[in-house]
């Protein structure tokens, strides 16, 4: 008979996520939606650290109820000196609380009570009626002190999100000086400042300590109050006597909830597939290891092999090929197959530098995949492990680029761009690529951020690739793939074809039924092969103008920095916040500014415009950071990431926005500032080659032209059909009841009855003298800044900050825009409904962005989510129009000499052949504005220079 004592595991959910949401705040962790997802990651750590530990065999977690309980009815002051909880963390409680759900454990949120009490009912129980069972409980809070036995014990955090302190009851002794069932006595005199229980003034823990073990109770202390020295606290005894007993009433936790007998339903279950919660979310690493964890069982290892599609295991049939022979063998084979999947081992992550190793392939024959690697090294400076000795790259590289430049089967691959780039590079040019399982990925969720082969192999096939690192080290220790013994690199190389192709066998029905594989066919697989001759063409830099510009940048920075000390009286470091902050607010005096989650006065961009008029330090301390940023992130790296043609080849993602903009690095150019004179000068550093001028063409305003094809809005509609400039039109409607159009003044009040029955026509006489006054620079400003804040869902409170006027103005402002504008209105409040019916928003297109909050109850969670309904359908279109454009440019620009080298946004740069200047310049901006079939025209302007600058 098995007499082994069992763990029951029970969390207080809302003490530990506000743990892990302080110990995690500084890291500043975010989803691809901007969501805080700090206390979620330190959450769960916690949780897989603790089930590690102490192997539960019970587990639950117990969350406080939403509404109040039954102490604060009881006294309404209780826990009313408590700082509101964040939004944020409001939100990741939530988001917590639906995942563990969706993970399938046992979870409890009382109607009425605590989190405390149910788990003292669930010790008392333990500590009456089950015997052999022992439980942890996982809680700050003192009270739960009270409930401490032999087989009762408390887990408290101690440091960080994973250690923790056991208190049993010795130890409660030692940290209060009384036993456990003492707890609600001593705690009656001493308060507890974090419930806001009051207890009696005066009387410290040392003191309540003292007293409690002399008279063994509150009751017979106030029963011999007499026999209390010295008088002095016999009168602060006697003075809290009611504030002692309400104490011990809300200390006292309830021990008779009621609870089952059987246990059963508390039994904890880890089993493969739970890691796909955190996938869908984008916690890839809590996914990791989450699936590292379960998966340490064996019968668990078993369960996931018999999940895979075939039942055949992965890597059963891979193989190493060294020979012709051998290959031709594996070749032949493979030409009997609808599909091949193919993958490169490389030198870099830069195709543009990389040297080949070897080739991946995978096939499928029936219920089985068959994989090989054959290693192919050209560059004879390579250090290769031994057992490569013996091997003729030369002969098979020339039958293996031979066979695969004849193929006509289609190629599937994770990440074509970059295979197809290297092997070009090495002669070999593969025409029929098919698909690209990590787009797949991400046209099916692209709010996750990462779409990797290890992440898709764990959420698709439950399998755990062999990483990359396991085999070849981190940091200065890392080896090149060549460098490892042979079986083991060719069992991992093997294994990532042989996993992308099943992979997209099952990822294909998925994206098929969601209508996906249209968009990926016309826009995004041939999108893959513009931004590769994209990339191989880069763009020129002017490096000695940039060396100059760092000393012109640094000496007007050490210019700006005397000032900022001449100002402060004293030197400090600038970029210091603790210092900044007591130059400004301790010596300066500066008040008016919004605090930081720590109570600190902010020093961030927004904090400080908003009371630049204050101080003119403020001004330059703004403006040092500006130039600041520009030498560190553009002006100091740029010289270095220049290759030996003198050219920048940054890298394009699309996989990384969640709208379907594309994203730029190493380096990033998309943002180098193109607005203020220190960005111009930036772009001054892309230059043309001799006998070329750079063409920059610009959309002009499309998501504002895609919101009234969206909205139709008649006024909208009818502006852009007709020419007009919209931010005009915008002030006109906005700021008409404010201008006497007789006097051709504006007025200090508004005219309330301007807009109280209809909104008339645009009077094209009074814009005109609306337009011939200097204010009217002023009002086109707001309303252009509005124009562009509506269509991102800006409130009152947003649109204050961002013109720096009063709520009450700025609400007026809005009001009267829908006013003007009543099409708009009802497009944004229908973009929200449709996300909540379907619960994602889709582009003209066809391509779509999930928004799982979009009806989360967390208002905070949800009103971003309404942000992005509104604004993803226009940001989303905008980017596919761009890219549609750029895949028909780049067909015609084939037979030039002309080539396209860059996309930033909504905007197209060309480094043109001067003798095919006029004819690159119609053709471009005709395939620009000439995409989709839209209510309005698409406007597309831009200009020739010897450099960026020049041609913006």
């Amino acid at each position: 008979m098995d007499t082994k004592q069992k763990v029951f595991l029970v969390i207080d959910g809302h003490a530990m996520a506000y743990r892990a949401y302080f110990a995690m705040l500084k890291q500043n962790l975010t989803n691809q939606d901007g969501m805080p997802t700090g206390a979620i990651h330190g959450f769960f750590r916690m949780i897989l650290k603790l089930i590690e530990e102490k192997k539960p065999d019970y587990f639950l977690f117990v969350f406080d109820p939403p509404r109040k309980t039954f102490r604060e009815e009881m006294y309404p002051e209780y826990k009313a000196t408590r700082a509101k909880t964040d939004e944020e963390l409001k939100w990741q409680i939530d988001e917590i609380q639906s995942m563990i759900q969706d993970l399938g454990l046992p979870m409890h949120i009382p109607e009425k009570e605590e989190a405390d009490d149910f788990i003292a009912s669930l010790a008392e129980k333990i500590n009456h009626s089950k015997k052999d069972i022992l439980l942890e409980m996982v809680s700050g809070d003192k009270d739960l002190y009270n409930v401490i036995s032999p087989q009762v014990h408390l887990l408290r955090s101690k440091k960080g999100v994973t250690e923790f302190e056991e208190i049993d009851p010795e130890k409660v002794i030692e940290i209060t000086g009384v036993q456990p069932d003492q707890i609600p006595d001593y705690m009656a005199l001493t308060g507890d400042s974090s419930d806001n229980i009051p207890g009696v003034k005066g009387v410290g823990p040392k003191t309540a300590a003292k007293l409690i073990s002399e008279f063994g109770s509150l009751e017979n202390l106030y029963q011999n109050l007499d026999k209390v020295k010295p008088d002095s606290l016999k009168e602060k005894l006697a003075k809290n006597k009611d504030n002692a007993f309400l104490s011990y009433q809300l200390v006292q936790l309830k021990k008779d909830l009621k609870l089952p007998d059987d246990f059963s339903k508390f039994l904890l279950t880890l089993k493969p597939g739970q890691e796909k919660v955190f996938l869908k979310r984008g916690f890839e690493t809590l996914a990791k290891s989450w699936r590292k964890f379960v998966t340490q069982d064996d019968s668990a290892e078993t369960t996931t092999k018999q999940t895979s599609m075939d039942q055949d295991n992965i890597g059963q049939n891979n193989m190493i090929i060294k020979t012709k022979s051998h290959w031709i063998e594996f070749w032949q084979k493979a030409q009997q197959a609808d599909l091949l999947c193919i993958d490169t081992e490389t030198t870099s992550v830069s195709p543009l530098e990389a040297d080949l190793l070897g080739i991946s392939l995978a096939y499928r024959k029936g219920k089985k995949v068959f994989s090989c690697y054959v290693p192919i090294i050209l560059n004879g400076n390579i250090p290769r492990h031994l057992d490569y000795a013996g091997i003729d790259f030369e002969a098979l590289y020339k039958q293996v680029q031979k066979d695969i430049r004849q193929c006509k089967i289609p190629f599937i691959a994770q990440n074509i761009k970059y295979d197809y780039l290297v092997l070009e590079r090495h002669d070999i040019k593969i025409k029929n690529f098919y698909a690209d399982t990590m787009i797949l990925s991400y046209l099916l969720n692209p709010g996750v951020r990462k779409h990797n082969l290890d992440d898709l192999a764990l959420e698709y096939l439950g399998h755990e690739n062999i990483t990359y690192k396991s085999l070849v080290g981190t940091g200065k220790k890392q080896k090149l793939l060549s460098e490892i013994d042979l079986d083991r690199a060719g069992e991992y190389a093997a294994e990532d074809a042989e996993v992308t192709l099943r992979v997209y066998e099952k990822i294909l029905p998925r994206v098929q039924k969601e209508n996906l594989w249209d968009l990926y066919r016309k826009i995004d697989h041939p999108l893959i092969f513009t931004l590769a001759e994209m990339e191989k063409v880069g763009m020129k830099i002017d490096v000695p103008y940039l060396h100059k510009l760092k000393e012109d940048f640094s000496k007007k920075l050490e210019t700006i920095r005397q000032e900022i000390y001449d100002m402060a009286g004293e030197e400090f470091n600038i970029q210091s916040t603790r210092e900044l902050q007591h130059i400004l607010f301790d010596k300066l005096g500066i008040t008016s500014v919004k605090k930081t989650e720590t109570g600190q006065k902010s020093t961030d961009v927004h904090s400080l415009e908003s009371v630049q008029e204050e101080h003119p330090i403020i001004p330059k301390i703004l403006e040092y950071r500006t130039l600041a940023k520009l030498i560190s992130g553009y002006v100091d790296p740029l010289p270095s990431s220049v290759g030996s043609d003198g050219r920048v080849h940054t890298s394009f993602s699309q996989v990384t926005a969640a709208t379907g903009r594309l994203a730029s690095s190493n380096p990033n150019l998309q943002n180098i500032p193109a607005q203020g004179e220190e960005g111009k000068m930036i772009r001054k550093a892309f230059i043309a080659e001799d006998g070329f001028l750079l063409l920059s063409l610009d959309y002009s305003q499309i998501e504002l032209r895609l919101l009234a094809h969206y909205s139709e809005d008649k006024a909208l509609v009818k502006a852009f059909q007709q020419g007009e400039d919209i931010h005009d039109h915008a002030a006109y409607y906005l700021f008409r009841n404010m201008f006497d159009a007789e006097k051709g003044v504006w007025l200090d009040t508004p005219q309330p009855e301007f807009f109280e029955n209809s909104v008339p026509e645009l009077d094209k006489e009074i814009l005109h003298k609306m337009k011939q006054t200097d204010k009217f620079a002023s009002f086109r400003r707001k309303a252009k800044i509005l124009n562009y804040s509506i269509i991102y869902g800006v409130t009152d409170y947003g649109l204050s900050r961002n013109l720096n006027i009063p709520r009450s103005e700025a609400k007026l402002l809005i009001e009267a825009y829908f006013k003007s504008y009543p099409g708009v209105k009802k497009y944004l409040e229908k973009s929200i409904e449709q996300a909540k019916e379907k619960g994602y928003v889709e582009n003209y297109f066809g391509r779509r962005r999930i928004l799982p909050d979009i009806k989360t109850k967390n208002r905070f969670a949800r009103q971003a989510a309404e942000r992005l309904a509104m604004n993803t359908p226009l940001q989303s279109t905008a980017a596919d129009i761009i890219k549609i454009a750029m895949i028909k440019i780049e067909k015609r620009l084939k037979k030039k000499k002309s080539r396209m080298i860059m996309q930033i946004h909504d905007e197209l740069v060309f480094e043109v052949a001067k003798n095919e200047k006029d004819e690159v310049y119609q053709m471009a901006k005709y395939e620009m504005e000439h995409v989709g079939n839209f209510k309005v025209p698409l406007l597309v302007d831009g200009g020739f220079g010897a450099n960026w600058a020049e041609a913006k």
